[in-house]
């Protein structure tokens, strides 16, 4: 299994309470004979542990995650954590755990070939969803100059000018008659569907995971030990 986690400046309040639950990961999860890897995201993807059994280092690995930049390369850190997992036996079962947000901030790679490439290396997506209530509650201020869009999309059409995220009333209303495309992003004419899917969801979904959320200590918790059963029923 890959234990991806979100280490970027929103996170920096709630990464104590995802540090104290990383010696669960071990004997709820992997069992005696499965491997762990813990990789850190934010405009970095850091590999803290390459794969082990051995619990002192998971949790060590996990309580050595500091809050990064102010992005969230969750597209990337997935491709990433596929590419590991790609590199195990084939007959061993392949486990992508995310711990964080479930939107996208400044990833290089597609949605959609991100997911075809998990389908295809037969990795099962699971993720623990920090509340964004929590993060937007506890997270700094950022400076104007410094605020980006919220999605790894781009957000500004070519040749168009004004703001690239919002533009004027107009634009917006011909922005709400379209939908989004689950998949790769393209607009989709007459259908009234959310305009942007949270990369989360299409993760678990594609590949027969599962999404938990939580918002407190106990219900970080809770959602291992949810994640750890639906780990287990499905092996």
């Amino acid at each position: 299994m890959v234990m991806a986690v979100q280490a970027n400046d929103r996170m920096e309040a709630v990464l104590p309470q995802i540090q104290k639950v990383g010696g669960l990961i071990e004997p709820l999860v992997i069992g005696a004979e499965g491997e762990v890897a813990v990789l850190a995201y934010d405009s970095r993807l850091r590999e803290m542990q390459e794969f082990t059994s051995d619990t002192a280092k998971i949790g060590s690995a996990v309580k050595k995650i500091r809050p990064g930049s102010s992005q969230s390369r969750l597209i990337d850190a997935v491709d990433y954590g596929v590419r590991l997992l790609g590199t195990r036996p084939k007959d061993r079962r392949r486990i992508l755990l995310i711990i964080g947000e479930t939107r996208d901030q400044s990833s290089e790679g597609r949605l959609r070939e991100a997911v075809i490439y998990a389908q295809l290396q037969n990795v099962s997506i699971y993720s623990v969803d920090v509340s964004r209530v929590v993060t937007d509650l506890t997270a700094k201020a950022p400076a104007a100059a410094a605020r980006q869009p919220a999605s790894g999309y781009d957000a500004a059409s070519p040749g168009r000018s004004g703001h690239p995220q919002y533009g004027n009333a107009s634009d917006r209303r011909r922005r709400q008659q379209r939908a989004i495309h689950p998949a790769d992003g393209r607009a989709v004419p007459g259908r009234k569907v959310r305009l942007r899917q949270e990369p989360v969801e299409l993760f678990t979904k594609g590949t027969g995971g599962q999404q938990f959320s939580f918002m407190r200590q106990r219900g970080l918790e809770d959602a291992i030990h949810k994640s750890a059963a639906s780990c287990t029923a499905n092996t």
